[in-house]
C-alpha cells in the first residue's frame, strides 16, 4: 500500500505532505483515508478507485511513474475517481503536511 504524495515508505519527517490516500498500487483502490486530509474533504472514500492521475491513466502504471505525480504541501493533483454505481468524478487535491503518527495508525489498523 502507499500513500498518496508522500513518496517514500520511510522518512523521518515528522509529516509529510501528503492528500490523505492509502491505496493499493496494483488495483489503485483506496484502503483507507486519513481523517481531515484534503481525500476526506473531498468525500473520497475506503473502496473507491483512481482511474487517473493529472489526466494520465493509472491502469498498468508503475510505482516510479506514479511517482511523478507526488509534490510538496500546497501542490495539487488532480484525480479521476470512480465509486461502485457512479459515474467518475474529477477532484482536485491540495497535499497538506500531515502527521506521520496518522499514517502510521491507519497502517497498523489496515495490517
Amino acid at each position: 500500500m502507499l500513500a498518496l504524495g508522500t513518496g517514500q515508505g520511510v522518512c523521518s519527517e515528522p509529516a509529510w505532505p501528503s492528500t490523505g490516500l492509502i491505496f493499493d498500487m496494483g488495483s489503485f483502490e483506496v484502503k483507507a483515508v486519513i481523517e481531515d486530509s484534503p481525500a476526506a474533504k473531498a468525500s473520497i472514500r475506503a473502496g473507491d478507485k483512481i482511474l487517473e492521475a493529472d489526466g494520465v491513466p493509472t491502469k498498468g502504471m508503475s510505482l516510479s511513474e506514479f511517482g511523478k505525480h507526488f509534490g510538496p504541501a500546497g501542490s495539487k493533483i488532480a484525480l479521476s475517481i470512480s465509486r461502485s454505481g457512479a459515474k467518475p468524478r474529477a477532484v482536485s487535491l491540495t497535499r497538506e503536511d500531515i502527521p506521520k503518527t496518522k499514517f502510521i495508525a491507519v497502517h497498523r489498523r489496515l495490517a
